[in-house]
């Protein structure tokens, strides 16, 4: 009996991994198909409309981690200075935020630090994208790209 109900237990266990593992590789959040996206923009399409409109850009603050995100992405994107980096990231946002053309994300950070499940704003436009803190306005990161690496509960507002 001990022996049948172990099988059954593996064999249920099994069937659950596969099952979580199959979902995790085909759910996608940032695919406009994906029916849990569609009813979410239903839902909140007022806020939605709202929301690209509303994006506030605090230009008096340093983007976060000013320093590292220019090494990393600054010299890259053909700036010279942090200075200059920073200036052209508050540019972008400010430029394209009201853009009928640019794509518009609200999602979450799912990392560590100050903005862990914190949401923040994506403007992506022309292979470029800026994260913006919904709350305080600050910039987080700008980049060539449009990937959202790091962000959960992603919503397309435009």
């Amino acid at each position: 009996m001990t022996k049948t109900l172990l099988k059954l237990f593996l064999f249920l266990l099994l069937m659950f991994l596969l099952g979580y593992a199959v979902l995790t590789t085909y759910y996608n959040p940032m695919n406009d198909n994906n029916e849990r996206n569609k009813s979410e923009q239903n839902r909140s399409s007022e806020s939605s409309k709202k929301s690209s409109n509303d994006i506030k850009v605090q230009s008096d603050k340093d983007m976060h981690q000013l320093g590292k995100h220019f090494n990393k992405h600054g010299r890259n994107m053909g700036h010279a200075s942090k200075k200059e980096y920073q200036r052209a990231a508050v540019e972008f946002a400010e430029k394209y935020k009201n853009n009928p053309n640019a794509k518009i994300f609200r999602g979450k950070w799912n990392g560590s630090g100050k903005f862990n499940l914190k949401e923040q704003f994506v403007i992506s436009y022309e292979n470029r994208s800026v994260i913006i803190d919904k709350i305080s306005g600050q910039i987080v990161d700008f980049y060539k790209g449009t990937e959202m690496r790091g962000l959960i509960e992603i919503l397309k507002i435009q």
